[in-house]
């Protein structure tokens, strides 16, 4: 996990650069209808996300891999708007251990159900947290068409992608499984990264390979 995250930082301004535009339009309204929304945010990471958050705010952040934490943190002081209110250092398994059910307004999640051991449950926890009527942001690199040479390269790679990426599966149909969560209302698009605007070196990073993206907004039934 200390590797991943060495290397993560290494890659991750050229690859925050070539999301930026979907999050902008995605976390334009990252807010609900309180004055301070309580919003947790699921696999923080380094803190890329802190840009688009809402001020004032109050945040929980979870994110298991601990060598993130210790760039996440003073990441925040840029940011005198965000309230930490706690930093569990937790997967999505033991998330009911560390948070209340329906006491969360918005919960953020990008590039997260690719890493968890089963997406299905993942989701099931996300709406577990969220409270009657919250909302899910969510951001994901998404297996290929049917056919394509993306989706043969993705199931042939996948043994070598998923140590070297911490668990990270570049073979999931994560746009589908949100579908099926038991979300009241899902609301998204699937769009690709644009390469040619990127530095020579992302596709070597494997950017090809996670070109194909899902974002969206998933709600939680009122009732």
């Amino acid at each position: 996990m200390s590797l991943f995250a060495r290397i993560y930082r290494c890659y991750e301004p050229g690859y925050q650069k070539l999301l930026r535009d979907e999050k902008l339009i995605l976390f334009q309204n990252l807010r609900n209808d309180r004055e301070v929304p309580l919003i947790l945010e699921i696999g923080a990471g380094p803190g890329t996300n802190f840009a688009y958050y809402p001020t004032p705010c109050n945040v929980v952040l979870v994110e298991p891999n601990i060598h993130f934490k210790e760039c996440c943190i003073p990441a925040l002081q840029k940011f005198p708007g965000i309230n930490l209110l706690a930093y569990f250092d937790v997967g999505v398994e033991n998330l009911g251990n560390v948070v209340t059910p329906d006491s969360i307004d918005i919960l953020l999640g990008t590039m997260v159900g690719c890493a968890v051991t089963d997406a299905g449950k993942y989701y099931e926890t996300v709406l577990n947290v969220l409270k009657p009527g919250g909302k899910f942001y969510f951001m994901e690199h998404i297996i290929g068409e049917p056919g394509s040479w993306r989706l043969r390269w993705q199931r042939g790679t996948q043994w070598a992608w998923k140590p070297f990426g911490c668990g990270c599966r570049i073979d999931r149909d994560l746009d589908k499984e949100i579908d099926k969560a038991g979300f009241a209302l899902v609301e998204k698009k699937i769009f690709y990264l644009k390469l040619k605007r990127s530095s020579r070196y992302m596709p070597l990073c494997g950017c090809n390979m996670v070109a194909r993206n899902v974002g969206g907004i998933a709600t939680k039934s009122t009732v």
